[in-house]
């Protein structure tokens, strides 16, 4: 075995990915790949869960919840993994003067900790009862009364110092003010109650993380619009508590998970047994540059539970010439800074539309490359600066939310999709520009991090917060695992070939 020690910065975005891949995958390498586990449902996972339990569900009542979301996972035609769930190795009910046992890059940890966790050939579980783990190990005060979880990959195998699999993961989830029988919180102090299905949500969404999904914002849209429980059909990967439907996988989550465990008929090129098809292109801005950090989405107008989104330049490969923890000034993005990558059901009739991702997205619950700050929308003043393209010193980066007719071969990009998505097929666009203003033209915008290691990996932890709505302390929840990767150095493991 070898040790490779990869020191990562307080934020980190995603180093590229090919376009072989598609969904949101948040650890990349520096090869441009996604790393997924390198299990299947013939290979499992083995997940070892603690053995204490959870607000008023017994242990063995935990782990047949937790089995529930798992399956979700597992069970869907179009994932190819498994999962085997061990109770003989934590036996132990794990709190806040434990944890450093068996988490690694939390808040509390040494680094010898977290070198003997990430080898210790255990994927942890834990049921945070009294909210200890929640306030310690995130470093966010008073974190057990609006965070319902966490989780990441933490160790990975490499080959040459490339890494190229999970091979460690860890989740916790909180359990401190669940509802009682009564559904009111366990505990007096609780500002909110954690439903059962907020709990199934979270853990569902924290099992996605484990597998090394990334969130979406899709369908965010009907948070804010006039029409009334529209809700319905936003992600189990959008990273706060909506509305119930969450608590099931949506078309974004499995296409997402399908792209990186995939069965045969989800999606094999040239394969009339698929069940998607591909559809390829990159994002260009005002100025003909690629567009990085926006949200692109396919919509299907009158059925918005096939919507998918794929951000800009997700998959990028850049690098941090500066030293100034981020990728986003010019020149730092070198490859695939405005692709993106989308599987489709053949037969629909899709649009495409650039969205602003929105602005409470960042950090722990984040999403894409921008996760420090996101892109804010285009104002008439700031387009009015832009008149002299990347001469203009006035011009910001920023999203024109929009719907984007034709690529740049004047082809109508609905009417291709809709011909040319058979099963198996490959569907390339091309370049799609758009009337944003990208931040290759803006040289002095910086809003996202990432580290610029020997072994080119970046990995943020993650965890789901509650609706807004329901928290003033939601800005908190949003940094909750930011706090994770403050530790000097972040610890993987690998065979050297």
């Amino acid at each position: 075995m070898k040790y490779f020690l990869v020191q990562l910065s307080f934020l980190l975005s995603l180093v590229l990915a090919s376009q072989t891949w598609a969904g949101m995958a948040k650890n990349i390498n520096a090869s441009g790949n996604p790393i997924p586990w390198n299990k299947s449902a013939s290979s499992p996972i083995t997940v070892h869960v603690e053995g204490g339990s959870c607000g008023r569900f017994s242990n063995a009542q935990a782990i047949s919840r937790l089995q529930s979301s798992i399956n979700l996972w597992g069970d869907n035609t179009y994932i190819d993994m498994g999962f085997t769930v061990n109770t003989s190795e934590i036996t132990e009910d794990v709190d806040g003067d434990d944890y450093t046992n068996y988490l690694a890059g939390v808040v509390g940890t040494t680094t010898l900790q977290n070198i003997s966790n990430i080898n210790d050939g255990l994927n942890p579980i834990l049921f945070d009862q009294d909210g200890e783990i929640m306030d310690t190990a995130t470093g966010v005060n008073n974190g057990k009364f609006f965070i319902l979880g966490f989780a990441s990959p933490v160790g990975f195998g490499a080959t040459d110092g490339i890494l190229t699999s999970i091979e460690e993961a860890q989740m916790v989830m909180n359990c401190y003010c669940m509802v009682n029988s009564e559904g009111t919180a366990l505990n007096s102090d609780c500002t909110t109650a954690f439903t059962d299905t907020m709990n199934a949500w979270a853990t569902t969404h924290e099992m996605g993380h484990f597998l090394g999904l990334d969130h979406s914002s899709v369908n965010n849209d009907t948070i804010t619009d006039e029409i009334d429980d529209n809700e319905t059909e936003l992600p189990t990967m959008y990273p706060s508590f909506i509305d119930n439907t969450q608590a099931t996988l949506h078309e974004d989550d499995i296409t997402a998970m399908g792209s990186l465990y995939s069965e045969s008929d989800f999606f094999v090129e040239d394969s009339s047994a698929s069940d998607y098809c591909k559809v390829t292109g990159t994002l260009k801005d005002r100025f003909g540059e690629d567009m990085r950090c926006a949200a692109v989405q396919m919509v299907v107008s009158d059925d918005a539970s096939l919507n998918t989104e794929f951000v800009s330049g997700m998959y990028a490969v850049d690098t941090d010439n500066n030293d100034d923890d981020d990728t986003t000034d010019d020149g730092e993005c070198t490859s695939g800074c405005g692709d993106f990558v989308f599987y489709l059901q053949p037969g629909q009739t899709y649009s495409m539309r650039t969205l602003k991702i929105p602005s409470s997205l960042i950090n722990g619950s984040g999403l894409g490359p921008c996760r420090a700050s996101q892109l804010p929308v285009c104002s008439a003043e700031n387009l009015a600066n832009c008149t002299d393209g990347d001469d203009s010193t006035d011009c910001d980066a920023c999203v024109v939310n929009e719907t984007l007719s034709t690529n740049s071969a004047a082809a109508n990009i609905a009417d291709a999709i809709s011909s040319e998505c058979v099963a198996g097929a490959v569907v390339a666009l091309g370049n799609v520009t758009t009337s944003s203003v990208g931040l290759e033209s803006d040289t002095s915008t910086s809003t996202s991090s990432t580290s610029g290691s020997s072994t080119g990996t970046t990995s943020a932890s993650s965890g789901c917060v509650l609706n807004p709505e329901q928290s003033s302390s939601f800005q908190f929840g949003l940094l909750l695992m930011t706090t994770l990767l403050l530790a000097s150095f972040f610890f993987v493991r690998g065979n050297k070939a």
